[in-house]
């Protein structure tokens, strides 16, 4: 790929310019769906990015069977449980612009994801991954573990959760493993990073 400042990929922050060459590694089948949404994103709020002129200078670095779209891949859905909305924004950006979730909801506290996940009615409106801050009002991250273990909540064993906190602490560390969470992520999170973990979590295959 040439380093010509003319094209469009030198429009693009730092962050979209990694996301986009991860999504060319990981999910090229989405990234002419990606170029779109930034194309739109960059047009109402920095500058004019030309989607088809973008897309046309990737895609010599794309495997021809990977520009056409993906049939029956399995969704992903998220949960966001963080009490600081600012994280809970990037958090969201990044997994749209990536693609890496089909649903993604956000709730600013553990009382009340727990409530949501008591009220789902079946396995297909629960998340598949619940990223978990420690540190939250009322109820933090590890009280709201204990209560997930406790509550009667639908097909709770197939929901993956991992931590994403702005605790470094060991201890922190050690009680969470002990608590069968694998993922223990520090704020803030490297974007291949949480879309790593978000996808070992909960592998989706083309079929």
């Amino acid at each position: 790929m040439t380093s010509e400042s003319k094209l469009e990929l030198f429009k693009l922050d730092s962050i979209d310019q990694k996301t986009l060459f991860w999504m060319m590694d990981n999910k090229p089948e989405s990234v002419r769906h990606w170029i779109n949404y930034i194309s739109r994103t960059y047009s109402r709020s920095r500058t004019f990015v030309d989607a088809d002129k973008f897309f046309s200078e990737v895609s010599p670095e794309l495997e021809d069977d990977s520009l056409q779209p993906s049939i029956n891949n399995k969704s992903r859905k998220i949960l966001l449980v963080d009490d600081d909305k600012t994280y809970n924004f990037l958090h969201t950006r990044i997994f749209e612009i990536t693609g890496i979730a089909d649903e993604i909801n956000a709730t600013l506290y553990g009382v009340q994801a727990i409530d949501l996940l008591r009220k789902s009615s079946d396995k297909s409106s629960l998340p598949d991954v619940i990223l978990l801050d420690l540190s939250m009002p009322v109820m933090d991250g590890f009280a709201f573990l204990e209560a997930f273990k406790k509550s009667d909540i639908p097909n709770k064993e197939n929901i993956t959760i991992i931590i994403v906190t702005s605790s470094s602490d060991y201890r922190d560390k050690a009680k969470a493993r002990e608590l069968g969470i694998k993922h223990f992520l520090v704020k803030p999170v490297n974007e291949n990073e949480l879309c790593n973990a978000v996808m070992e979590a909960y592998p989706v295959h083309v079929q």
